[in-house]
């Protein structure tokens, strides 16, 4: 009985490599060997990769063996990093910030992985998305994924996703595939404009924590702020929704009233402005919904709520009276948002 099996191997972009393995080796010992093999692959940290049988999204155990795993000749295995496709929550005292220099908004680093840059038409991509910069002003210069902060064992890490856009820590270029460890006050800039602050919960003493229920409930009305403005229309936020240290920032969900198939569940809202559209998972089956449809906003010097739809291909309705593209609208609990003709929302403190 031949004691081994030739198996076909796609490793990132050395695709269809060919190997002859012994069936007793064990996933976790071929792991190894791939580190070995490919110089280009990064082999500090062989705890982020894993096999894979192509076309399956669970990845093979690392105790078994290729026989445990029933590897057949004829299939094909994946080597790549490990699929993460729900984000773990960290808890509150694990929190950390990015701060943006040029608008002094602080984005939340509140699951890992936590990506760094713009929404794709990858669900599960948009829903580890933590710092969005769709809308930032030197967003475009920043790629889709272009790089993710992650927690291990208690300290933080800065790795690079893209090899086409210059990532920047303490004035040092990190290159694709790196995994660098970042500290409090690290300074780091992403492609050439777009430059933040690493901020860690713990090193701040005015601490910057969600707090559910903060906005009281109000009337279920549209109202304007100002009298002269139409009514329904507000007056736009003043601080252009940037979040700050030292400012709690309250949370907000949106109960999802009616859709096609995520009826019943929330979205969970506590970093602003908060881009709602297809690009979100809740609504990416959504096709009358625009992938960015409507923006919700925070100020915090009016402590208000503001909705502004992004000028969406079917409209936004508010509390039945429709919403003017690029205008904000206050928004408090139990007010109604319709995202097209399929969808709505309803506004929970």
């Amino acid at each position: 009985m031949d004691e081994y099996i030739e198996i076909r191997l796609d490793v990132f972009e050395h695709v269809g490599q060919r190997a002859r393995v012994m069936k007793s080796l064990k996933v976790g010992e071929l792991i190894d060997e791939v580190l070995k093999e490919f110089d280009d692959v990064p082999s500090e940290s062989p705890e982020r990769f894993a096999l894979y049988l192509k076309g399956n999204k669970r990845p093979l155990a690392k105790e078994h063996t290729l026989i445990q795993a029933d590897i057949q000749p004829q299939d094909e295995l994946v080597f790549e990093y490990v699929r993460q496709d729900i984000r773990e929550m960290l808890e509150p005292q694990q929190y950390a910030f990015l701060r943006d220099e040029e608008t002094g908004r602080l984005y939340g680093i509140e699951w890992t992985p936590a990506i760094i840059g713009r929404p794709t038409n990858e669900a599960e991509h948009n829903i580890m998305l933590a710092v969005n910069l769709q809308v930032h002003p030197q967003g475009m210069t920043v790629s889709r994924k272009h790089a993710q902060i992650i927690l291990v064992d208690g300290n933080y890490y800065l790795e690079i996703l893209t090899d086409s856009n210059p990532t920047t820590l303490n004035n040092k270029i990190l290159s694709v595939q790196t995994m660098a460890k970042i500290h409090h006050e690290d300074v780091i800039l992403f492609g050439k404009k777009v430059k933040m602050t690493f901020l860690l919960q713990s090193a701040i003493s005015q601490k910057v924590t969600p707090q559910p229920g903060s906005v009281k409930p109000v009337q279920a009305r549209v109202e304007p702020v100002s009298t002269p403005r139409p009514a329904g229309i507000a007056s736009p936020p003043a601080a252009a929704n940037e979040t700050r240290i030292g400012l709690v920032v309250p949370s907000l969900h949106l109960f999802i009233e009616k859709a096609t198939a995520t009826a019943g569940q929330r979205i969970e809202l506590s970093e602003y402005p908060a881009v709602i559209g297809r690009g979100h998972p809740l609504l990416s089956v959504e096709k009358e919904v625009s992938r960015n449809h409507l923006e919700v906003r925070y100020d915090p010097a009016q402590d208000a709520f503001f909705v502004v739809d992004l000028s969406s291909g079917n409209g936004s309705v508010l509390n039945g009276n429709r919403m003017t593209p690029g205008t904000p609208y206050i928004f408090k609990p139990e007010m109604r948002l319709e995202l097209g003709p399929k969808v709505v929302l309803v506004c929970q403190g």
